[in-house]
């Protein structure tokens, strides 16, 4: 049976509810995908990363499966030790997302129809990776380009949401893994031609 897959820390899920918003509409939905390693990076330990929001930097373009590192070792940072689930569901009743490769959606509850646990979410790329169906573009190996992209999009972010509103959380969060870029912000946060020069170069 060909499986639609959704990866989650929380173990013995029975149902798989549909309570995520879908993009663009007031419906509630439960987001599936048929690659496994995009499924494995969401399998996210809040209470390691100190962070109860998913900070997932992997996308799908032309059919690759990439995660992108915007710190040194990210992916071994956010997965390294760190044990989930893949709840295997049937792909009746689910639809396409529009323009995303590889990802689907359904209105209604997906019953669980498999369950499979991995111990390491860390190794289990790096076997993706080995097959050639995950792609680890490494913060170490970036561009000096890249690199400054980064730190300036990063500190433009963190302007714009007004530093998160003080949320303590994100803002601990930030500061301990993108510490050069959030220096960078608070260093330019008053500066509008800044924000004008980022927007210019690379929005």
């Amino acid at each position: 049976m060909d499986y639609l897959y959704h990866g989650s820390i929380i173990e013995n899920i029975e149902v798989l509810e549909a309570r995520s918003k879908l993009h663009s509409s007031d419906s509630c939905v439960v987001y599936l995908t048929s690659s496994i390693p995009y499924a494995l990076v969401y399998v996210w330990d809040a209470e390691k990363n100190n962070n109860h929001t998913k900070h997932v930097t992997c996308g799908i373009h032309d059919g690759e499966v990439f995660y992108e590192e915007k710190f040194p070792n990210q992916l071994e940072t956010f997965y390294k030790g760190v044990s989930g689930y893949l709840y295997c569901v049937d792909k009746e009743d689910t639809y396409e997302v529009n323009n995303r490769e590889y990802m689907y959606y359904s209105l209604h509850d997906k019953v669980v129809v498999k369950k499979i646990f991995v111990l390491d979410v860390y190794e289990e790329l790096l076997k993706y990776e080995a097959m050639g169906a995950f792609k680890v573009y490494r913060y170490n190996e970036q561009t000096a380009e890249k690199k400054q992209q980064f730190l300036l999009m990063n500190a433009y972010y963190f302007i714009k949401t007004n530093f998160f509103d003080n949320d303590l959380e994100q803002v601990e969060f930030y500061k301990k893994y993108y510490h050069d870029s959030w220096d960078l912000s608070l260093k330019e946060k008053s500066n509008p031609d800044f924000l004008k020069e980022v927007e210019e170069k690379y929005l």
